[in-house]
């Protein structure tokens, strides 16, 4: 029998301030973007590293990024002004990491929206548990 986990999948962060008078998603290397991406990736270990159902496997994830590097789109959607973006991101204990993220233009609120995708966490969880394993061994 195997048992699943179910975490979060996208955690959404608005920021504000964002005029932008030509309507159009901010590029995913834009400073702002990539600080966003960072202060997610924390949001998102931090609430699995506090879920119980969760914890046993997070806590050998590294708890923050320290940059978010090669960001690049990987497609724009005009219609809704959501483009897609891939970066790899550097952990504070120096693991490199690929994230896919998406940032959209609100256009009510004249500000944008970023959501990273944290498919990533999984591949991290299953290092973490793996290394657990391997230290237990000894």
């Amino acid at each position: 029998m195997r048992k699943k986990i179910i975490i979060p999948l996208l955690i959404t962060l608005a920021i504000s301030g964002c005029n932008n008078p030509f309507a159009s998603a901010p590029e995913c290397s834009d400073k702002s973007v990539k600080d966003l991406v960072i202060t997610l990736y924390g949001d998102i270990v931090k609430q699995s590293k506090d879920n119980p159902l969760t914890n046993i496997f997070a806590q050998g994830i590294p708890s923050s990024l320290k940059s978010v590097n090669t960001a690049r789109s990987t497609d724009y959607n005009k219609d809704i002004l959501l483009r897609s973006c891939r970066a790899e991101g550097i952990t504070d204990n120096g693991i490199e990491i690929s994230i896919k993220y998406t940032v959209q233009f609100l256009k009510e609120e004249n500000d944008f929206m970023v959501e990273l995708d944290s498919d990533f966490l999984e591949g991290l969880m299953q290092k973490s548990i793996m290394d657990t394993i391997s230290k237990m061994k000894k």
